[in-house]
């Protein structure tokens, strides 16, 4: 039929792997080039001024130099769960997606482009409170405890791993709060960024 598109139900499946897997190795090829990722409270953000109106372009993660402080908490994480973390993310967020959107296609009463703005609704609410389950339940069934957070992701290391936490003032990592992490961990902030 000329005129009518179909997405087919493959795309969320492709596009969130895709997404996950490149983002996992940019991160790794900018750990090596040594800068992080910030916590969940710093994002670069382009933004336009024009008369009074200020309209936001884009949001970005804000990397930073690596600091010995933050290698040396880097270097205490349990690296195989943490990957096992990734991978299972990476495994888990399209596999929903795509099955999320097939069953979403049975929907009965809509039609056409409003269907495909409630599937995508409906799999993006779905979807995120499924992700904050994994956020809270991997570290809990491998007895684990969060000790940086670099743009929302968590890095675990076991409990009875001891870290210090150094005094403020010293590098870029500081103690910090999170609405996803309810464990004692360390959050990186940018050094003129304020509490």
């Amino acid at each position: 039929m000329i005129g009518t598109t179909f997405i087919g139900p493959w795309w969320p499946f492709q596009f969130l792997l895709n997404y996950l897997l490149f983002r996992t190795i940019n991160y790794w090829i900018c750990r090596l080039l040594g800068y992080h990722a910030t916590g969940t409270s710093l994002i670069a953000s382009f933004t336009q001024q024009r008369g009074n109106a200020k309209t936001t372009g884009g949001r970005w993660p804000q990397f930073i130099r690596t600091t010995t402080d933050y290698k040396r908490l880097y270097q205490s994480q349990a690296s195989g769960l943490q990957f096992i973390f990734q991978l299972g993310f990476i495994i888990l967020l399209p596999t929903y997606a795509y099955w999320a959107y097939r069953w979403t296609l049975f929907l009965p009463g809509l039609f056409g482009p409003s269907k495909l703005i409630f599937q995508i609704i409906v799999m993006a609410v779905i979807g995120y409170f499924l992700c904050q389950a994994y956020y809270r339940l991997f570290p809990r069934l491998f007895n684990l405890k969060t000790i940086l957070v670099e743009h929302g992701q968590p890095i675990f290391a076991h409990q009875h791993t001891k870290i210090s936490q150094q005094p403020s003032g010293r590098g870029n990592a500081q103690t910090g709060g999170s609405k996803f992490y309810t464990t004692g961990r360390v959050v990186v902030q940018a050094p003129d960024e304020k509490e």
